[in-house]
């Protein structure tokens, strides 16, 4: 991409429509609370909320990666029991004060990222002010509204289309 000065900086760009956009929003939106009550130990509350970004193939940038690093210091992933982990596949460096604010980083293999803050009381952190500018903020029971709408089933029909004959007869008669 050219800058208004002239020079030449690499940018990658990926594509989403208004349907996937809706779908990465509640997904990342499900990701954050999730992650929140599993480091704080109960659901976000109804008065809460959660800020969250999604990222596309090689859309995180090597700088702003860092920038979020710098904040998680910790590192995990999913684990069942003590054998079965899917460390690589999906991990997560994060930060909490265990009590009401999580904030994460989450990568599937190297192909989307997800930043999310989820917090008990927004407005004590400042949000939902424009701190994050490509994210979403969302509160708990409005995944729901947020989901693309449905569109009406496609009824498919053939004008030429006739019903088959089926011939009558009978296992009596011969």
């Amino acid at each position: 991409m050219r800058t208004p000065g002239g020079l030449l900086i690499p940018l990658a760009e990926t594509h989403v429509g208004a349907i996937g956009k809706a779908l990465l929003d509640v997904w990342a939106a499900k990701l954050g609370m999730s992650l929140y009550n599993e480091h704080v130990g109960s659901p976000l509350p109804l008065t809460g909320g959660l800020h969250a970004m999604w990222f596309l193939n090689n859309g995180l940038s090597g700088e702003t990666a860092g920038h979020f690093l710098q904040i998680l210091p910790v590192h995990s992933t999913l684990k069942q029991g003590r054998r079965k982990s899917a460390s690589g596949q999906f991990d997560y460096r994060f930060n909490s004060d265990d009590k009401s604010i999580v904030a994460a980083l989450t990568h599937f293999h190297s192909n989307i990222h997800f930043f999310t803050i989820a917090m008990a009381e927004p407005n004590v952190y400042g949000f939902p002010k424009d701190k994050l500018p490509h994210g979403r903020f969302s509160r708990p029971g409005e995944l729901l509204a947020m989901m693309p709408p449905k569109a009406p089933p496609a009824i498919l029909m053939n004008p030429n289309w006739k019903p088959l004959a089926i011939p009558r007869f009978s296992l009596l008669r011969p």
